[in-house]
Formats: structure tokens, sequence, C-alpha cells
């Protein structure tokens, strides 16, 4: 029998991305207000990973701002601190 699978919060983007005990990651569902003031709903949704490598990349996005980092090391930050 499989171990459920656990989501917890990605370092760094606590308010914005969430990553599991099996190495997917995904955004969190949120409201956010643009410049212009317009109000949207985003649903969370799993993100795609940049597989291309040997290690699993995924970008993610914070004040405008695009990062990208290794799912494994995500992993290890939120599960084992």
């Amino acid at each position: 029998m499989s171990e459920p699978e656990i989501w917890l919060p990605v370092v760094g983007y606590e308010a914005e991305y969430e990553v599991s005990s099996l190495g997917r990651v995904r955004s969190v569902r949120r409201v956010l207000t643009n410049t212009r003031g317009i109000t949207r709903a985003y649903g969370g949704k799993i993100l795609v990973l940049n597989a291309s490598g040997p290690r699993a990349l995924v970008s993610l996005s914070k004040a405008n701002r695009v990062t990208t980092r290794l799912v494994n090391v995500m992993v290890c930050e939120a599960f084992h601190g």
C-alpha cells in the first residue's frame, strides 16, 4: 500500500506554491490585484516540470520575478528544513 501524498509550502514561496512528498509542485489558490486595480482569482494547478536534464526544474513566479528552482531541493527544504 502506498503512502498518501503530503503537500507543504515551498520555502520562500509559502503563499504561492506547495511541493509534495512525491516531488510534484502546484500553485496555491489566490486572489491578486494588478497595477490597474483589477482583481483576479487564480486556481491552484499542478505545474509542468522541466526534466530535460538529470534533475527536474520548475519556474516559480513571485512579485513579477521568475526563478527556476530544482524540485529535489524544494522537497528537501520543505520536508527536512
